[in-house]
């Protein structure tokens, strides 16, 4: 991690540009390498958002979140971030345009790498609030990252952490939990919900046709998830936070749909099979 200065940049595009931040794709001149830029618009609690993801990015990496690089500075102050320039856009982008190209094993990939980024972030007390399909955003190489750092918040327990700020500030997204749809408190269950809906996209390669199939407990239809994984996406999405599976259930079921994929299996009969011969020889 290192401080940025503006000059040392080319904005080459702009990527987005919101009421909290613009987005560029900058060409850092020294390194020749391509960065995304986010830089900060300082107004109205702004301020307070970006303390948070200041005090994130000083304190948190992993392979399956988006690199940070380092600040982007202004007379020592913080005005924006540098980070990875993940160059094959959103997850639910690709999708739309790939459909009959993706198989199951790039599905199952995807899951895996969203649900390391999860887990990580629980296991050092930060909740993610806001996982869905556009926050995952594909590398050249076409993998996933989880991305958008503003929205992570600690757990209610933290004395610093303003209620209201906590449910109510992402609007109606399909894949926001009912607690936070109802304005009431979100716990680390709450992201275990939206990764219940996100796998369901991943393999379905649709989203759930609307709320309501969730909020009235209608049975899901499926056409390509494994019994495993649906067991898995059924228990994710309960409307009770209690109800939802821990971080190690999830993981359970993950490692079981890992372990009887038919990618992995033909390797074990292989071996086996080989291990025998060698013995009659």
């Amino acid at each position: 991690k290192q401080d940025f200065q503006e000059s040392d940049f080319i904005k080459l595009r702009t990527i987005i540009s919101n009421e909290k931040a613009n987005y560029y794709l900058a060409f850092h001149i020294k390194s020749h390498h391509t960065f995304m830029m986010k830089k900060i618009n300082f107004s109205g609690n702004n301020d307070t958002i970006f303390k948070r993801e200041i005090d994130f990015c000083n304190n948190c990496s992993h392979r399956c979140l988006m690199h940070f690089y380092g600040f982007l500075k202004k007379e020592k102050k913080i005005i924006g971030f540098i980070y990875q320039y993940l160059s094959n856009g959103p997850l639910n982008f690709f999708y739309e345009s790939h459909q009959n190209q993706i198989d199951d094993i790039y599905s199952i990939m995807s899951i895996i790498r969203i649900f390391q980024g999860i887990e990580y972030l629980h296991k050092n007390l930060y909740i993610y609030r806001d996982l869905k399909p556009y926050n995952i955003l594909l590398d050249n190489d076409y993998i996933p990252y989880i991305t958008d750092f503003d929205a992570i918040r600690h757990p209610l327990n933290d004395q610093d952490v303003n209620f209201a700020e906590m449910t109510n500030d992402l609007g109606s997204s399909l894949y926001i939990s009912p607690e936070q749809y109802e304005g009431k408190n979100i716990s680390y269950p709450t992201d275990i919900f939206s990764f219940g809906l996100l796998a369901y996209f991943l393999l379905e390669k649709k989203d759930v046709c609307d709320r309501d199939e969730i909020l009235k407990n209608k049975e899901l239809s499926f056409k390509i998830a494994s019994k495993n994984m649906q067991r898995l996406i059924e228990s994710c999405i309960k409307l009770k936070q209690s109800e939802r599976p821990t971080i190690k259930k999830v993981k359970t079921f993950l490692l079981k749909e890992f372990i009887l994929r038919y990618y992995i299996e033909p390797h074990i009969k292989n071996y086996i099979i080989n291990l025998k011969k060698s013995d009659i020889n």
